[in-house]
């Protein structure tokens, strides 16, 4: 643990404590005196060793945090293994007025289950095993709202495999809190995306499919990740789908569907890959001049000056309609 710190070379493990020490109580006074309302529970601070440690890596990071909620752990201890530092988590119950104990910082890399993780004995991949986060530095988000029954407020969920971290906003404080408290899950089955869910050409059961696609928390990303998804004034709050008229035939297939409680329909293109698919809501039934495969947006929601009168294009290049006005 500290004692790792024991060479000429490395601050002695007394040494580093005190420094790290020194340096909040300093912080924490310099915020006090400009008057800044910042408390000691959010501050972060480390200690560096140009020369590596063989315990610690490239430093020491302690976060200070009274409440985890501002900062997800576990991705935040990702970050610091993967770029070779150490960290420990501590409340600002462990501090007295005038310095940080050692013993506890020792304690919290000692124990089994203590809040400190050494680059040497940690891989970075035991805090996270976010699919996207791995490939792409960031994690998927998408908001499951809360318009859907059992659901209270709007929050967000990594829609990636092997992750299911939430997080909300807070206005209060202008931040995302990660693992909020306040959050409340929908309690609804799988089934309940029946008429809902649009999928290509398959015979797998939809339950199934979502289920392969998404792992844990299936109902949550699929609200948050499904682009034929949206509100509804029906009594589930999301749309239920009438059979589709086909308008694309083939293995990919494009589909208009009608609403069972609303005047809404949805457009599906299919073709390409499913990253490539294309879902357009449209307010009521699409006008039957229109040359639907051509379409990309509701020309009756386009703002593409295209649609003023006076104007002439052969086709809106936003929406994609031919002669829009």
């Amino acid at each position: 643990m500290l004692d790792a710190l024991h060479s000429p070379s490395q601050l002695s493990k007394r040494h580093l404590v005190h420094r790290l020490s020194d340096v909040m109580l300093k912080s924490r006074s310099m915020f006090l005196r400009a008057g800044v309302g910042i408390s000691l529970d959010v501050l972060m601070h480390s200690v560096e060793f140009p020369d590596g440690n063989p315990y610690f890596g490239k430093g020491l990071i302690v976060e200070v945090q009274h409440r985890h909620g501002k900062k997800d752990p576990r991705t935040t201890t990702h970050d610091y293994l993967s770029a070779g530092f150490s960290v420990v988590w501590l409340s600002s119950q462990d501090f007295g007025e005038e310095e940080l104990d050692y013993s506890i910082v020792n304690e919290a890399f000692a124990s089994e289950d203590g809040s400190g993780y050494s680059f040497r004995n940690c891989s970075s991949t035991r805090f996270l095993d976010c699919e996207s986060y791995h490939y792409t530095g960031e994690h998927n988000w998408g908001t499951v709202p809360g318009y859907v029954l059992t659901c209270e407020d709007d929050y967000d969920i990594c829609t990636a495999r092997g992750c299911s971290l939430r997080r909300q906003y807070d206005e209060e404080s202008s931040e995302y809190v990660y693992n909020p408290e306040s959050v409340t899950t929908p309690d609804l089955p799988l089934s309940v995306f029946r008429n809902t869910i649009v999928r290509g050409a398959t015979s797998m059961d939809f339950e199934r499919q979502l289920t392969q696609r998404y792992e844990e928390a299936v109902l949550e990303k699929a609200l948050a990740d499904r682009p034929e998804i949206d509100e509804c004034p029906g009594p589930k709050g999301i749309h239920k789908w009438n059979a589709p008229k086909a308008l694309w035939d083939g293995y990919a297939t494009v589909e208009l569907r009608s609403c069972q409680y609303c005047a809404v329909h949805l457009l599906s293109d299919l073709r390409g890959y499913e990253d490539d698919r294309m879902d357009i809501f449209f307010s009521e039934c699409p006008d039957p001049e229109w040359d639907l495969l051509s379409l990309t947006a509701d020309p009756r929601q386009c703002q593409h000056r295209s649609h003023s009168e006076g104007q002439w294009f052969e086709v809106c290049p936003d929406c994609g309609v031919t002669n829009p006005t």
